[in-house]
């Protein structure tokens, strides 16, 4: 405790209360995390951990693992503006990047060498590629090593290459810290490869299909959905194994067979055990939310309903009709039924997408695009963000501000690196009054505290994206009151994403504490 108070006083920047006391709970243990709400400021928790254990002499070098363009944040931004300045602390960090210039080369070469503590700041991607993980392994058996793994929800995927990779690494380093605000986006099982990526004590070991087993009530062979779909991967085994014997042709379909959660008349899984599962997590781990560590105004959240038009609602029908067809046929996987929902959300945007022709727009007016024309109309200068979900209608939207007379920025996949920052540099400094973006491209690890509005104008059920998305504009630095506006068609899959996102929150908040499970009815 008292190195820890005593490094606070040498950081470059003064904490808020919480941060201390996300320090003195971690108390500089080996494994920990911190699933604080976006925008409470983990990262200078993590900073000052890595210096006070490399004082301690328990490490000389960290690892950060983070999404593409929050690994650079790290480098550029968060080590110079945090680390301690005091003379007695010497550091060297560098940013992974694929390329083999000479630059690039003599920055990692020269980190590689550095005598004292070294970080090196690397993206997700990257350790799934050969160059990448060789790169990572070296680094961290080079000598006592820490590992952080930002937006650690990344990894929650047990069978993906990203999280086997960082599991590899982590159990690798003597210390290892997660950072996400959103630990789960609406399942207990998102925990598992967490935990595991902390220690495998923590979850005694239990195997994945175990712990499913242990937090939710499963499908078996006596689900005739289930079953169906086993016979699917039993029948596909067989053909392209003819000569394998039904012993094995059995044991890789178990294997293979999907997790799939029960139903309950409503709808919602059938999760069980879910206050053991939050006293395991909370045990290891610190959250606070920033209403109860942050002066910040509170969101506010509003709904603009349209009418689809005939053409759309008869395109929308034909789907629904189908989808209707698909849930009663047991042989069609899940996965296609989540297709067509999708399908029907783009209808009510406008759009319509073909394997052949690729983003069609409907013939006529788009009400979604005339609702949201209005609304800026109606902004009369105030900062927005406006998040979608299709490329297409990114465009659109831009083509809108600028019919308006509005200087926007755009942040997608389809923009570069340098154009990226300069959007956030013009939208944080007023230049531009709208800023444009996917959720999944746009909504980790920005700060967008210029926004007085966020507009969503397209929804998917993935509650990773929508709260990452919205706490780019709630976060230390915001001093007014951000309004949240889902543009919804009305009676269609619009209503029930937004519903499903909200159900899911309530569930994540249980696990984290910030909900009574009681209140949801949970055990």
């Amino acid at each position: 405790m008292d190195d820890i108070k005593e490094l606070v006083s040498v950081m470059s920047t003064k904490p808020y209360e919480h941060q201390i006391n996300s320090l003195l709970k971690a108390n500089l243990v080996r494994a920990f995390a911190n699933f604080s709400e976006q925008g409470t400021g983990k990262t200078w928790s993590t900073i000052a951990e890595m210096f006070a254990l490399n004082q301690l002499g328990e490490i000389d070098r960290v690892l950060v693992l983070a999404p593409k363009g929050v690994d650079s944040n790290w480098f550029r931004k968060e080590l110079p503006a945090h680390a301690p300045d005091h003379a007695s602390f010497h550091w060297h960090a560098a940013l992974w990047r694929p390329q083999k210039t000479k630059a690039k080369i003599k920055e990692l070469t020269d980190l590689f060498e550095y005598e004292r503590f070294k970080i090196l700041c690397m993206n997700w991607e990257a350790i799934r590629s050969e160059r990448g993980w060789r790169c990572a392994e070296m680094f961290v058996t080079g000598g006592p090593a820490m590992i952080v793994a930002d937006e650690s929800h990344r990894i929650k995927t047990p069978t993906a290459a990203t999280t086997k990779a960082a599991l590899r690494l982590a159990r690798q380093c003597g210390y290892r810290r997660a950072l996400t605000g959103t630990p789960s986006t609406g399942s207990p099982f998102d925990f598992w490869s967490q935990m595991m990526f902390l220690s495998p004590a923590i979850l005694d070991g239990i195997s994945y299909r175990a712990f499913c087993a242990r937090h939710a009530a499963m499908m078996d062979d006596a689900d005739h959905v289930y079953a169906a779909i086993k016979r699917q991967i039993r029948a596909k085994l067989k053909r392209s194994n003819p000569d394998k014997p039904e012993a094995w042709v059995d044991k890789v379909t178990e294997q293979r067979a999907p997790q799939m959660v029960r139903k309950g008349f409503d709808g919602s899984p059938l999760y069980k055990n879910l206050l053991e599962l939050k006293e395991t997590v909370s045990h290891y781990s610190f959250r606070v939310t920033k209403e109860e560590c942050l002066d910040l105004p509170d969101k506010i959240y509003t709904q603009t309903f349209f009418e689809l038009t005939p053409q759309q609602t008869k395109i929308y029908n034909e789907l629904k009709h189908r989808l209707r067809l698909m849930f009663d046929d047991e042989t069609v996987l899940p996965m296609i039924k989540l297709t067509a929902m999708q399908k029907m959300s783009q209808v009510c945007s406008g759009y319509f997408i073909t394997p052949d022709d690729g983003v069609q727009r409907i013939a006529g007016d788009n009400p979604k695009l005339l609702v949201l024309k209005e609304r800026l109309e109606d902004l009369c200068g105030k900062s927005v963000i406006i998040w979608g979900l299709l490329r297409q209608e990114l465009k659109d939207i831009a083509k809108v501000c600028k019919e308006l007379g509005i200087k926007a920025v755009e942040y997608h996949g389809g923009v570069g690196d340098a154009a990226k920052d300069a959007a956030i540099n013009e939208f944080q400094d007023g230049t531009a009054q709208v800023f444009i973006g996917q959720q999944q491209s746009g909504g980790v690890g920005l700060t967008l505290t210029a926004a007085e509005h966020v507009f969503y104008y397209s929804n998917s059920f993935n509650l990773e994206h929508r709260l990452q998305s919205e706490d780019r504009a709630h976060r230390i630095g915001q001093h007014v009151h951000v309004v949240y506006h889902d543009f919804i068609a009305e009676g269609t899959i619009e209503e029930q994403v937004v519903a499903a996102l909200q159900r899911k929150d309530n569930i994540v908040r249980t696990l984290v504490g910030d909900v009574e499970a009681s209140k949801l009815f949970l055990s």
